[in-house]
């Protein structure tokens, strides 16, 4: 059986790849490989010297498949830019060095158009609405939020992931006008 090392040598411009063909930029693919090979390290510590019948077709299918969950959990979860468009400014004052940073940050036109992108959520689906703001404003995870309203965690995620649809669909290039502006 071959050695770690020399596997990583002969087939990470392989795995990189094949995670490249599933992700959206190249950052993600890294990850994708990094996760490849500890998975590969861990499972060679399993098999006690064991080898593989194809260690090629073995990376390629872990790639692949850390591919497509990475790219099904990315799809749940709100990136930053995402983020700071349902939440750059939610209405309400606290104060505070921090708000008052973001409130310059943001500018008005800007926080404008988060608090009508909270208020169209709202309208749609309060449930959409609570779930974004425990998740976003309140930097609650998942679980946390499922506990809070005895749901699922995936009916959670479901509704941050329909409330960042809405929002991208409806607002996201007025937002990136305000924003580059």
């Amino acid at each position: 059986m071959q050695n770690f090392d020399e596997i990583y040598k002969k087939y990470y411009r392989h795995v990189f790849e094949t995670a490249r063909k599933y992700t959206v930029n190249t950052y993600d693919a890294e990850d994708i490989l990094q996760e490849t090979f500890i998975a590969l390290y861990n499972d060679m510590q399993k098999r006690h010297g064991e080898g593989y019948r194809s260690i090629k077709y073995w990376l390629s299918t872990v790639a692949k498949n850390k591919a497509l969950n990475w790219k099904r959990k990315e799809g749940r979860l709100i990136p930053q830019d995402d983020m700071s468009l349902l939440m750059d400014y939610t209405g309400e004052t606290v104060d505070g060095a921090e708000d008052d940073c973001m409130k310059k940050i943001a500018g008005e036109q800007q926080g404008q158009l988060c608090k009508h992108i909270l208020n169209e959520i709202k309208k749609g689906s309060e449930a959409q609405y609570e779930a974004v703001m425990d998740s976003c404003y309140y930097n609650m995870g998942s679980k946390e939020i499922a506990l809070k309203n005895n749901a699922s965690t995936a009916s959670i995620d479901a509704k941050i992931y329909r409330a960042r649809k809405v929002a991208k669909q409806r607002f996201s290039e007025t937002y990136s006008k305000l924003k580059y502006a």
